[in-house]
């Protein structure tokens, strides 16, 4: 955690999503995926600081990017800032994505790009043989994908993930999409948003081969284009919690581990305030938890979402998330 300046090198506006980039290279250098930074406002009517999801951040570069909606009075003001104006923030801060995943199983092997007619690109791993990706296919349809496996080396199993974000909810997602493509592991990604969001869209499209789009205008909830026999070996969200409830439902159904990015009021971002209160399971050895330093990524039995209405047979999700 580090208490710094940030200079804003880029401030961009489209579709109500503010991305705005961050020259902060200590933060930048120590931010894993899923945690967020605490954003003075040096206004005397706003003394506390807003908390915003980590987009992205470049260690090399030293740049923090945050995307954010203009949510209320606090936003409005950061709408407002400009290129080349210095804040303070306080970050990285929370507990992130655990990107330790559990191994697929050779029954389920599948070579990434065989039988597709899609055009693929080189990718290399991590011990130098190069894998294919076909290109990124945006698509508004069910599939049922199955663990990878680099053609260069077909003793190495790739876990099987997906990332399932909703709304703004999808911010934090970004970075972690980017970080497991780095890791050779690129995502099964479901993304849903009340209406066509092509700002947050496009920075997703070059991370993964199997990006699948819900607009609630046209073609209903992200969660009804999940697989209905699936074979992922681990699901990753972040959204509102009436779709964190519905995918924490399908992960328990089909017995996948779930992780679940909350959100909630914050003060402080330290713990101190107390006020961002995660309600615990029954089952858990503590009635509440702190969004700021327990999360906000959580296994999802380590969080009271009520969804065990849903987990009967093959749940149909996507009717709970007005």
């Amino acid at each position: 955690m580090h208490y710094a300046t940030a200079q804003i090198t880029s401030h961009t506006h489209g579709d109500g999503v503010h991305i705005m980039t961050l020259h902060t290279p200590d933060v930048a250098k120590a931010a894993k995926p899923g945690q967020f930074v605490m954003v003075y406002l040096d206004k005397g009517e706003h003394l506390l600081p807003r908390p915003i999801s980590i987009f992205d951040a470049d260690a090399a570069k030293g740049d923090v990017t945050l995307a954010y909606v203009q949510a209320g009075a606090g936003t409005k003001i950061m709408s407002r800032w400009e290129e080349g104006r210095i804040i303070r923030i306080i970050g990285p801060l929370g507990n992130g994505f655990e990107l330790e995943f559990p191994q697929p199983t050779d029954s389920n092997l599948h070579v990434v790009g065989a039988g597709s007619s899609r055009p693929s690109q080189s990718k290399e791993d991590s011990s130098g043989h190069t894998c294919q990706l076909s290109a990124p296919n945006i698509s508004s349809g069910r599939e049922d994908p199955a663990p990878t496996v680099c053609n260069a080396n077909p003793g190495k199993l790739r876990a099987s993930v997906a990332i399932i974000g909703g709304g703004i909810g999808t911010a934090p997602l970004h970075f972690l999409a980017k970080e497991l493509s780095r890791q050779d592991t690129p995502p099964h990604i479901y993304l849903g948003f009340k209406h066509p969001s092509p700002t947050l869209t496009k920075y997703f499209a070059t991370l993964t081969p199997s990006l699948h789009i819900a607009t609630e205008d046209k073609t209903g909830y992200v969660t009804d284009l999940l697989p209905t026999s699936p074979t992922y070996t681990s699901i990753l969200t972040c959204g509102p919690t009436p779709m964190l409830k519905a995918v924490a439902a399908y992960a328990q159904t089909h017995n996948i581990p779930c992780q679940v990015s909350m959100e909630a009021r914050m003060a402080c971002g330290l713990g101190a305030c107390k006020g961002c209160v995660i309600k615990s399971p029954p089952q858990h050895d503590t009635a509440y938890q702190l969004c700021c330093i327990n999360g906000p990524v959580f296994p999802s039995q380590d969080v009271n979402l009520g969804f065990d209405d849903l987990v009967q047979g093959d749940p149909k999700p996507g009717g709970e998330q007005k």
